[in-house]
């Protein structure tokens, strides 16, 4: 559904954007929407002490920073924009060397006046980021720790078996589920034994 929604919609939308490249660690800006035609993308969190918490990873064909676009640019209730404050401990932050389709706030604005297909488009891309939200959200800390690991891999690889799937870290994978790092480490090298999972630098692929 989503897929083919963007494939409609991506004419009007590269009509009024541009093709943008972004460099590993860069920040996207908060008034323009994208689609990220390649690379990686996440969506993390900065807590009080600094440490940054990946909440959601954004992989090729996906929308994404749709709600701080629109959000910035229409009239909210005052108690709606003070719930947006939290927002500011968050960032859309680059994996690896991105590249993507980048259509600014007042363009979109515009257009989406006038298509209802932008509207289906952006319900169906937040439907699907809810999605994603409550899968993670069921990978409930009192489940053994080898099975939050393998439910977190299975959600962030590519369908096809031996391909490399998105570059987490140990570091990273242990953020994510608030388990130590030594421990994802252990996980890694029993599933290695077994022939489930293979490395190759910091890629990693399922069999």
């Amino acid at each position: 559904m989503f897929k083919s929604l963007l494939e409609k919609c991506l004419p009007v939308l590269q009509e009024t954007g541009a093709e943008v490249f972004l460099p590993k660690g860069s920040i996207i800006r908060d008034d323009c929407l994208y689609v990220l035609l390649e690379g990686s993308i996440c969506l993390c969190n900065t807590d009080p002490n600094g440490d940054k918490i990946v909440l959601m990873y954004f992989e090729p064909g996906m929308l994404l920073n749709f709600i701080p676009c629109i959000s910035s640019g229409i009239e909210m209730h005052p108690i709606t924009r003070n719930r947006l404050v939290v927002r500011k401990t968050f960032a859309m932050r680059v994996r690896k060397d991105s590249r993507c389709l980048c259509v600014s706030q007042t363009a979109f604005m515009e257009k989406m006046s006038t298509s209802f297909d932008l509207h289906r488009l952006l319900v169906s891309a937040l439907t699907e980021n809810l999605l994603n939200v409550l899968s993670l959200a069921v990978n409930s800390p009192a489940l053994p720790a080898a099975q939050r690991v393998c439910r977190l891999l299975s959600q962030v690889s590519r369908k096809e078996a031996g391909r490399p799937c998105a570059g987490l870290t140990y570091a990273e994978i242990a953020a994510h589920l608030a388990i130590h790092k030594m421990t994802v480490a252990k996980i890694f090298q029993a599933l290695k034994q077994e022939g489930i999972v293979q490395t190759q630098g910091r890629a990693w692929y399922i069999f």
